[in-house]
Parts: C-alpha cells; sequence; structure tokens
C-alpha cells in the first residue's frame, strides 16, 4: 500500500508543479514583472564526513583530507533562444543588451562574476532568477530572455544561440575525493576514469 502511495502523491505533485512552471513561464513571457525562483538547495556534500566519494566544488578546496583528482575551467558565454533572437533581435554590445533586452539571472552568478552582477544591476528588465540549472536552461530556451550559460551548454543544446560571442566569463571546478576513501576500489576505479578522460 505505501509504495502506490508514494507513486500517486509524487505523480500528484510534479503534475501540479508542471502546471506552475508552465503559468510562471507565461508570466514572465507576458509581464512586466520579475520572478525569483528558488527550487533546490546548492549545499555541497561534504566530502569530510563521507556523504560523497568524489565531488565537484566551485572553490578551491583547502581541507587537508581532501584530494584534488582534478582541476578544469568552464567558459561561460550569453545565450537566447532562436525564438527570443527572431522575436527580439540581437543586442549590438553590452549596454544595449542591459537597456533593452530581457535577462534571465542564476542567483549566485552576481557573486562570482562583478562583470555580470553590473549588467543585471544596470537591466532595465530581469524576467526571472533562480538557483536551479535546469529552471534557468529552460527559461532560457522557452525564450524568457537572454541568459550566461556554460558554452558546452550552449553548443550542446540545439535552442540556444550565442549572443555577443566575444564576452566570456571563466569559473574554476575541481574534482575531489577524500584523501582517506581515494584508494578504496570502486573510489579508485572512477579516479582513475576522470583522470582517462581529461
Amino acid at each position: 500500500y505505501t509504495l502506490p502511495f508514494l507513486f500517486r502523491n509524487a505523480a500528484y505533485i510534479l503534475f501540479h508543479l508542471l502546471h506552475l512552471f508552465h503559468f510562471m513561464l507565461l508570466f514572465c513571457i507576458c509581464s512586466v514583472f520579475s520572478v525569483t525562483l528558488i527550487i533546490c538547495s546548492n549545499e555541497v556534500p561534504n566530502i569530510e564526513k563521507g556523504e560523497v566519494d568524489v565531488g565537484v566544488v566551485y572553490e578551491e578546496p583547502v581541507s587537508s583530507n581532501s584530494c584534488i583528482i582534478s582541476q578544469h575551467t568552464m567558459k561561460f558565454g550569453l545565450c537566447a533562444s532562436k525564438e527570443f533572437v527572431s522575436l527580439n533581435g540581437m543586442p549590438e554590445n553590452l549596454d544595449d543588451l542591459s537597456k533593452n533586452f530581457s535577462l534571465c539571472d542564476r542567483v549566485n552568478y552576481q557573486t562570482v562574476w562583478p562583470e555580470w552582477k553590473n549588467i543585471i544591476k544596470k537591466a532595465k528588465n530581469v524576467k526571472v532568477q533562480t538557483n536551479s540549472s535546469a529552471v534557468f536552461v529552460r527559461m532560457t530556451k522557452e525564450g524568457v530572455g537572454i541568459s550566461l550559460q556554460p558554452k558546452i551548454v550552449i553548443k550542446a543544446e540545439n535552442d540556444l544561440v550565442p549572443i555577443l560571442p566575444e564576452f566570456e566569463l571563466c569559473h574554476d571546478f575541481w574534482i575531489i575525493s577524500h584523501i582517506g576513501n581515494k584508494d578504496i576500489p570502486k573510489v579508485r576505479s572512477l579516479i582513475d576514469y576522470i583522470k582517462h578522460i581529461n
């Protein structure tokens, strides 16, 4: 009885969340208001407590118990949906972007990049702010506004078009493990695989 009950409730909640999402999407596209969506926790699993064997962190690890497997740099660029560009055109420069185009913002980006904070501060129309990467990409693909996305996402999504390609921001990230777990066979296999694909 418990399992079907859980599935029925999960389906019910999911059904209503999808309706809420579609309502919010229409609201953002059709209105002059902005919306802030807080969807998920951005708390990093605690490697010290063994919550994960291998993790990705966006701040350089300082713990003596963390073992850095690899370090990478992710490049970010501006993009919009093809539909958004066909309806609104392309900005000529960053000033034009801030003054005349709808933007989508990921909540923590303003603390990461002063350049992005300045763009958002000058922006006349920030349609949506969220802490969810999935919602952030979806809002951009649905034509809500121009956003800052990892270039790998822009390239992978057929519906997204680069905007002002000369504008680029970068952010480092690290793949880490707990120093005491790095030689456990299953963890070592994953670490070796990660090092192999780099």
